[in-house]
């Protein structure tokens, strides 16, 4: 029987709550937050799927197939999230502040299709719903992952795994210094600035961001190969601290622009996102069991909600409250109280209604 991993719970909701901070303003946890979320996906797609009977060879058709199958589960919920930038625009147009163009076409078809991640422009990927560009992203990956877990179950042993996850490392760091660089220096200015598409090679490109999902999925690998001997209780909660210090400390580094300037975005943050996971997918030291509660599985319940929905939550108070008249502190007050209590309360109407919908058509195939 499949074991569950509980102690990632924690990972996911500390995760979601990263991000949901560093768009309040609060923190700058956002860009590691975001590389724990490629690093948990891979990981636990692997782990789940090493459990299961091997299917046929892939092919573009399946593959494409078990993508959308993954992202439709969220694709109503992101339509819905689209409404209120896409009628910000159309006032912007109609009022004559903005302008009807090729780029705000393909910025506006490319977000509705999720294709924002391919365009090599963070300001296409960042259009409308901000952080949907990892939607798109995801999609590329998934699209990938049939043909990446046929190559795992292939694996020789650990060490071959090992050598995969450094190479895939080292070669990312390489590849994203040397496309960043040609970017900058050789991308037209009246194109996309060449800024917009070295930032857009290192954080947002599937072709950079595989490199996580990869290793991620080779350290799936690795644990479900581990060594099965038990640690005690002390031991584990001194690895558990031993990961967070890395993650702290990585996170301190980026604050203080300490870390090479084309690894910010995805290479630096890999080595303690993926600590992070191996241990609290273990389970075993006081932090992860003190973490797996009912307020923890909560968030991480909702996280995918909450994920969508809070850029949307943001922009429309910003606009309410900074007309409020009251002073600035006043309004950073208000608005820090409503973003989280507006973003998990539409969160949990969503699910609600997901769940009723889901409920209603399993009713009707079963009449």
């Amino acid at each position: 029987m499949k074991q569950r991993l509980d102690g990632l719970d924690f990972i996911r909701a500390a995760a979601c709550l990263g991000i949901l901070f560093f768009h309040m303003h609060i923190s700058y946890t956002g860009f590691f937050a975001v590389a724990v979320f490629f690093a948990l996906s891979g990981f636990l797609m692997t782990y789940n799927a090493l459990d299961r009977p091997e299917e046929s060879a892939p092919c573009l058709k399946t593959s494409v197939s078990f993508a959308l199958k993954r992202t439709k589960k969220l694709y109503g919920l992101y339509l819905i999230t689209l409404i209120f930038p896409l009628l910000e625009q159309i006032y912007g147009v109609a009022s004559g502040l903005g302008k009807l163009d090729g780029q705000l076409v393909l910025r506006i078809v490319s977000n509705v299709l999720l294709l924002q991640s391919l365009v090599p422009d963070v300001n296409t990927a960042f259009f409308m719903n901000g952080v949907a560009w990892y939607m798109s992203t995801s999609l590329f990956l998934y699209m990938a992952f049939p043909y990446i877990i046929r190559r795992i179950r292939r694996r020789s042993g650990r060490r071959e795994a090992w050598r995969v996850i450094i190479i895939t490392f080292f070669a990312q760091a390489a590849g994203i210094y040397l496309l960043t660089s040609l970017a900058k220096r050789f991308v037209p200015a009246d194109y996309y600035s060449g800024a917009d598409v070295a930032q857009w090679l290192a954080y947002v490109s599937p072709f950079s961001r595989i490199a996580d999902f990869i290793i991620a999925c080779n350290f799936a690998y690795l644990f479900k190969n581990r060594s099965q001997t038990t640690r005690s209780a002390a031991a584990a909660t001194a690895a558990e601290c031993g990961a967070l210090i890395l993650a702290f400390v990585t996170e301190r580094l980026f604050d203080l622009n300490m870390l090479p300037a084309t690894t910010i975005y995805c290479t630096a943050f890999i080595p303690a996102a993926s600590l992070l996971i191996w241990e609290f997918a273990r389970g075993e030291g006081y932090i992860s069991r003190a973490m797996n509660n009912a307020a923890v599985r909560f968030i991480s319940a909702l996280s995918p909600y909450v994920f969508l929905i809070h850029p949307i939550v943001i922009m429309v108070l910003t606009i309410i409250i900074t007309r409020l008249p009251l002073s600035a502190g006043v309004q950073r007050l208000i608005f820090l109280f409503a973003v989280p209590l507006f973003t998990f309360s539409l969160s949990v109407l969503y699910r609600k209604f997901e769940r009723r919908k889901r409920s209603l058509t399993n009713s009707a195939l079963r009449s």
